[in-house]
């Protein structure tokens, strides 16, 4: 199944929200390679709770959640090239910066992110990345 960006936290899944909690903010960082070259990508992830939790009383046992999930970020990616600045959700993100604007599926592999740019284009390029520290 294809996750997106923030999921390869495992820390970040939302079963361990308390009760009360409405989302969770959490910054990340990967080392790339974009064409043969380095490249730092860090990302602020948002994952939150549409409609809320309900039951609990007062705990987490018995507790659900009302709606849905949603997981946003937001970040950069720097390299020798320059800046790209993205934002996205659900396993998409659009890129721009440098004069260059792309969107990209990403997919997570463990520690591993596979950026997949511009998919079922005939310009479509593969970027790896791993997660720092």
């Amino acid at each position: 199944m294809n996750k997106l960006l923030a999921s390869i936290v495992a820390a970040a899944a939302l079963a361990p929200l308390p009760a009360a909690a409405q989302g969770r903010d959490q910054v990340v960082q990967y080392s790339c390679n974009v064409d043969g070259m380095p490249a730092r990508m860090v990302a602020s992830i948002h994952y939150g709770i549409d409609g809320g939790i309900v039951g609990g009383g007062g705990g987490d046992a018995g507790a659900f959640i009302r709606g849905g999930t949603h997981i946003s970020y937001a970040g950069y990616v720097v390299s020798q090239r320059g800046r790209l600045d993205f934002n996205g959700e659900g396993g998409w993100a659009n890129f721009v910066g440098g004069g260059m604007r792309f969107r990209a599926q990403m997919f997570a592999q463990g520690r591993q992110l596979i950026v997949l740019a511009n998919p079922g284009e005939e310009d479509a390029r593969q970027y790896l990345c791993m997660m720092a520290g």
